[in-house]
C-alpha cells in the first residue's frame, strides 16, 4: 500500500505545483514524508521535508520536484524488491 500512496501523493504534488496551491503541496509533500518514514526511506523522506518547507515558494518547489520524483520512483522499486 505504501508504493502507490507515495504514487498517488506524487501526483497531487504535480498537480499542487501546476496550480501554485500552497496547501495541497505541503499536504502531499507531507504526506509523502510520513510514508517514506514508515517505509524507512530516510533519503525520501528528507527529500519531501525539503519540499514541505518549500511550499509557499512554487518556483523552488518546481524546481526541487524532479529530485524528489526520482527518488521516489528510486525508493518504489528498492520497496519492491525487498517484498519480493
Amino acid at each position: 500500500m505504501a508504493p502507490e500512496t507515495i504514487t498517488t501523493h506524487m501526483g497531487n504534488l504535480q498537480a499542487a505545483l501546476e496550480t501554485q496551491d500552497s496547501d495541497a503541496i505541503y499536504l502531499a509533500a507531507h504526506t509523502i514524508m510520513g510514508t517514506a518514514g514508515s517505509m524507512f526511506a530516510p533519503r525520501l523522506a528528507a527529500i519531501a521535508k525539503e519540499m514541505e518547507g518549500l511550499s509557499k515558494d512554487n518556483s523552488a518547489a518546481v524546481a526541487l520536484f524532479p529530485a524528489l520524483e526520482k527518488t521516489g520512483s528510486e525508493t518504489i522499486t528498492w520497496w519492491k524488491g525487498k517484498m519480493d
